[in-house]
């Protein structure tokens, strides 16, 4: 499954069955996840022709990083407002506030779940432990972690903005590059 194959290469600790990664800091982990993916190149080359250099399977550009961190940030924030608790005392674990995050954690132990049902291997095992962690995690920890995802996403933003706006052209100059090559970046945020 290729949905498999692109997280085990993303986070390789939650597969690798003795990992000990432990990341100091967001940026760091941002870091290391984003180093996993091939990488694209910022600029597409267009020659006179029309013909486009494309990107490989597998690449992840900025553009796409930054939606990448932007999601995630909305996953982890936990919901402003949850159902209030009963004079009873049930509670169902939809009323928490990070039902989200939670929900993606399931959903992740589903894909990694083993060919034979009822039983789990490592990978289902780590992120139950992720999921407990959640849960005893105080909101306002993971809504300043949703916080600090989301200014990732938009310092990337920002970033391949000011390349973008600095669009430029090989005149005449030889820089290696034959002149028949204009070099302009490329984006998909028009698209947003």
């Amino acid at each position: 499954m290729e949905a498999r194959r692109i997280i085990s290469q993303a986070v390789p600790f939650l597969v690798a069955r003795q990992s000990k990664v432990l990341y100091s800091t967001l940026s760091s982990a941002v870091t290391d996840v984003w180093s996993r993916f091939d990488p694209v190149r910022l600029f597409v080359i267009i020659n006179h022709w029309g013909g486009t250099q494309s990107h490989g399977k597998g690449a992840m550009g900025v553009e796409s990083f930054s939606v990448l961190l932007h999601d995630t940030s909305v996953i982890v924030n936990p919901r402003k407002v949850v159902a209030v608790q009963g004079s009873s005392g049930n509670s169902s674990l939809s009323d928490h506030p990070s039902i989200t995050l939670l929900a993606a954690l399931s959903d992740l132990s589903g894909l990694f779940a083993p060919r034979t049902i009822g039983v789990s291997n490592h990978v289902q095992m780590k992120l139950r432990y992720f999921a407990a962690q959640v849960l005893s995690t105080p909101q306002q920890v993971l809504r300043a972690l949703a916080e600090e995802l989301q200014a990732q996403a938009q310092a990337l933003r920002a970033e391949v903005g000011a390349v973008i706006s600095g669009e430029f052209r090989l005149q005449g100059h030889n820089h290696g590059v034959s002149s028949n090559l204009d070099i302009r970046t490329h984006s998909l945020w028009a698209s947003h």
